[in-house]
């Protein structure tokens, strides 16, 4: 009966731990943020899990970043970080996709964070997209910033990750490369960069053309 106890228990705290060792980071959705979603991350700043979708009125532009292998793949490719998971001096990876789902269409998804002095994380994301099908080329880029927010994980999700060794299937294990704190936003800055956000003026630029 103890050494059942003692089975029981060990169990517990080793699900506690993994659940711990979890922070889930959640999109703001806002006015002018137009990445809805959430990543998932390892103490260790490794990404464990992605699951975000680039807004945009058009459907053949409009992005759904989901882990998949098979033909093609929603693959996560590099990693780096700004902070040193040791401590209070935690937050979200830089990190980089490549899409190539399938044989019309192309991405390269690259993000990193900086740490607001308010204690949330503001993200720049960069999307370079090309789709080729029938007699028309889609060729565009975007660039996207707004505000990423640490939550814990839900514990159905945090027992998913779990079962598959603490990773997303389609999720190599990637620990970033410590690449040096990057400067925080001076105030004046960001609030600019709300400022601007709020008025919608996001820079963007998009290029359609149709293949000759």
């Amino acid at each position: 009966m103890i050494k059942k106890l003692f089975v029981l228990a060990a169990t517990v705290l080793c699900s506690f731990n993994a659940w711990a060792g979890y922070t889930q980071y959640n999109f703001e959705a806002t006015s002018w943020g137009n990445i809805f979603g959430y990543i998932i991350q390892h103490d260790d700043g490794s990404i464990a899990m992605f699951d975000f979708k680039l807004k945009d009125d058009d459907p053949d532009i409009a992005t759904h970043f989901y882990p998949f292998t098979g033909t093609g793949c929603v693959c996560l490719t590099s990693a780096s970080t700004n902070f040193t998971n040791t401590g209070f001096d935690l937050g979200p990876s830089n990190f980089s996709i490549r899409d190539d789902y399938d044989g019309h269409r192309r991405a390269e998804f690259n993000i990193s964070f900086i740490e607001h002095p308010t204690g949330m994380f503001i993200y720049t994301a960069t999307n370079s997209f090309t789709r080729s099908e029938d007699l028309d080329t889609i060729v565009y880029s975007d660039t996207y910033t707004g505000i990423l927010e640490g939550t814990s994980i839900d514990p159905e999700l945090a027992a998913y990750l779990d079962a598959n060794n603490g990773y997303h299937p389609g999720v190599p294990r990637i620990v970033p490369n410590y690449v040096g704190h990057a400067n925080n936003v001076p105030e004046p800055a960001s609030l600019a960069l709300f400022a601007i956000g709020a008025l919608g003026l996001a820079g963007m630029t998009r290029r359609r053309k149709a293949a000759p």
